[in-house]
């Protein structure tokens, strides 16, 4: 009798279902076996303590520019290592042998200039939002050894080397400013920032958050010129927020009684900023025409 197509399509079916039963209860013992070996408690500290199912990754080095070392912040001090047998070669900064007024200096943060023969130093960081912050910097010059405050005249965020390291831009409250090194001189570059209405150098809340950013100035690579984003929040509407102790960081004032923290938020279908490009050259500012 002749074998249509149905016909062998159900004798394989049935040849799968008979392995199948004869293999069924084997699979689903041994998978109830390791599903039980491996069984474990899942507590909220495994994932916002103990990070326990965080993807192994590389921090905090920072590429040398000849490609073959790397320095690491270590113990409060600058290490170069060797990225080919991964052993230190030289510490560039020991906070410890500085001088007395700089010795209590703790380094959260550092960036090189890109010649690499100064660094800025981040110290006393106050966070804003998640990666805004305002710090104390300080310049240390490799070759000299020696120690410098970057500005008298309150905290300071975002502070940049210019590409040939001459200077560095920075913001505070809501303002551009240029320090020269040369010179030690510091020049407010802007004057209409404002908290909740004029940010200068930085992003609002939104674009900080949502595009993952905290930096809104550029220099120009001949270190003549700086581009920088002006964000216009005066018709974005306030919100509320409750400011509790919290932990990292500690707001200890708040411990007894939260503080009411209010800026600027724009929900979906509400005004946002009003955000412009900038450049300042060593005369003038003038708006930058983007498209």
């Amino acid at each position: 009798m002749k074998k249509t197509a149905t016909d062998v399509a159900v004798f394989f079916y049935l040849l799968i279902y008979i392995i199948m039963r004869k293999y069924l209860s084997v699979i689903i013992a041994s998978l109830l076996a390791i599903v039980t070996f491996g069984q474990k408690q899942l507590t909220l500290d495994d994932f916002v303590r103990n990070y326990t199912f965080r993807q192994n990754s590389v921090y905090g080095i920072v590429s040398m520019n000849d490609g073959i070392h790397y320095t690491t912040l270590e113990n409060n001090g600058i290490v170069k290592y060797s990225y080919e047998t991964g052993m230190p070669v030289e510490t560039i900064l020991d906070i410890s042998k500085a001088p007395d007024n700089y010795s209590k200096i703790r380094i959260a943060s550092y960036s090189m200039s890109e010649n690499e023969t100064k660094i800025l130093l981040a110290t006393n960081v106050e966070y804003i939002y998640r990666r805004s912050f305002t710090a104390d910097y300080y310049i240390y010059d490799i070759a000299k050894e020696s120690y410098s405050k970057l500005s008298e005249n309150g905290k300071q965020q975002l502070a940049t080397f210019s590409p040939n390291g001459d200077k560095v831009a920075f913001v505070r409250e809501n303002n551009l400013f240029i320090k020269d090194l040369n010179t030690n001189k510091e020049k407010q570059i802007t004057f209409d920032g404002k908290f909740n209405y004029i940010i200068n150098g930085a992003p609002d809340w939104v674009y900080e958050e949502e595009f993952g950013f905290n930096k809104g100035f550029q220099w120009s690579p001949d270190g003549n010129k700086l581009a920088f984003m002006r964000f216009d929040e005066s018709n974005v509407r306030m919100f509320n927020m409750t400011m509790y102790q919290g932990q990292k960081p500690s707001y200890d004032n708040n411990k007894l009684y939260p503080e009411n923290h209010t800026f600027k938020y724009p929900k979906a279908g509400e005004d946002n900023s009003i955000v412009t490009i900038k450049v300042k050259n060593r005369k003038a500012i003038s708006l930058a025409v983007i498209g």
